[in-house]
């Protein structure tokens, strides 16, 4: 070293430390994001290939799983809530099987998701035969200050890889992925109409789309629901397909209290929903979400063409991490939308039962209804909770 130079001062480690370890950039942040490609539109044949899929259309129901909230990891009860829907799953009737599972976002928990899919998602779903679809939870748009840089990179690079290629782990554990367009889009079969919406990173409330992440979302749904609108004009009931629409934020939770434990209502981003629904003229026959960690059911009574329909607002942020009691209050009307039912009761959450209240949704559409269950998980046992049937008016 030469006299000029200065000695260099070696950092502790090699990875910056950081208080808080790696922060978050704010955990109510939102980011912008990329538009989805080639109309957002995905076909069965897209997931399953098209053999099985003339196979389970020509049986005139379609049945999937759906669930969120999961990265936990292997021997949790992520694990064995995956273990759970594989058993679901006939290979000798494989048409009338649940045919893929739809995650309702938060793949994955904590800093570094590139190198948490490992963990968090491939192994876990080791056993589970069926393709993954998906949308990203806040969890999994979160921006971190010395890692997870990028919103949704790690979710893209594993759910949205280009056509004729593969993610490196999913290589790595022999899985196929399913190539989406991107982290919203749809689902057309020949029964149903399914939608994925993003809701982005803020831990409180979800947004479709504002000034800061852009509008191209809304823009994109509000189209869609008009293509929708257009390909009903002169069909029945029996002819018109189901809609069923998904995002990680419950556009209701909390038992539709504004106070009290766990994640409540995103109204903001109901309201933004409605205003595409309205104008569009096309209402969902059944919405998803995930994020509180608990089971919750929802029914809204909207007045439409003469009549009243009754649309099943469902929350199952039940795949595996952390779980939650249930909101008090069922029963609760406010406006249009009562609380109908939750689990697990608050008075199960207790030491001795850590892991009670998890599970899944299988639905299976047919021209007439939508039947929903959920499934109740806990270790190798599984039992249906409750069965909701919504008849297609």
């Amino acid at each position: 070293m030469s006299k000029a130079q200065k000695p260099q001062t070696a950092s502790r480690f090699r990875i910056p430390w950081l208080p808080g370890q790696h922060p978050k950039a704010g955990k109510d942040n939102t980011y912008p994001f990329r538009a989805t490609t080639d109309n957002g539109v995905m076909s069965l044949a897209d997931i399953i290939g098209t053999t099985a899929a003339n196979q389970v259309e020509a049986s005139n129901q379609l049945t999937f799983h759906s669930v969120g909230d999961t990265g936990r990891g292997s021997h949790t009860p992520q694990q064995d809530t995956a273990e759970a829907m594989a058993r679901d799953v006939d290979p000798k009737k494989h048409a009338t099987s649940p045919a893929f599972l739809f995650h309702l976002g938060d793949v994955i928990y904590g800093d570094g998701k590139e190198n948490l899919y490992d963990d968090e998602f491939y192994r876990p779903y080791a056993a589970y035969p069926n393709k993954i679809i998906a949308i990203p939870g806040n969890h999994d748009g979160d921006v971190g200050v010395t890692v997870d840089t990028t919103s949704l990179k790690a979710f893209e690079d594993n759910f949205c890889s280009p056509i004729g290629t593969e993610p490196p782990l999913a290589k790595t554990f022999s899985n196929e992925m399913v190539h989406q367009p991107g982290v919203y889009w749809m689902l057309e079969t020949k029964l149903l109409n399914l939608i994925g919406l993003y809701s982005n990173a803020a831990e409180d409330f979800g947004t479709l789309g504002d000034a800061n992440v852009g509008t191209q979302q809304l823009e994109w749904l509000a189209q869609t629901l008009s293509n929708i609108a257009t390909q009903r004009k002169g069909k029945t009931r029996k002819t018109r397909k189901a809609l069923i629409i998904g995002m990680h934020h419950p556009p209701y939770a909390r038992g539709l209290s504004d106070k009290g434990y766990g994640h409540g209502s995103s109204d903001a981003m109901r309201q933004q929903m409605d205003t595409a629904f309205d104008k569009a003229g096309v209402w969902p026959d059944l919405v998803l979400s995930g994020h509180a960690h608990s089971y919750q059911r929802y029914e809204r009574v909207k007045g439409l063409n003469g009549g009243n329909k009754k649309i099943p607002y469902i929350v199952a942020g039940t795949g595996g991490y952390a779980i939650q009691p249930a909101p008090s209050g069922i029963g609760t009307t406010e406006g249009d939308t009562t609380y109908k039912n939750g689990s697990p009761p608050k008075g199960l959450m207790q030491a001795g039962q850590p892991n009670t209240g998890y599970g899944y949704l299988t639905i299976t559409v047919t021209q007439t209804n939508i039947k929903v269950v959920f499934v109740i998980v806990q270790g190798n046992h599984r039992q249906p909770f409750e069965t909701i049937n919504t008849p297609l008016k």
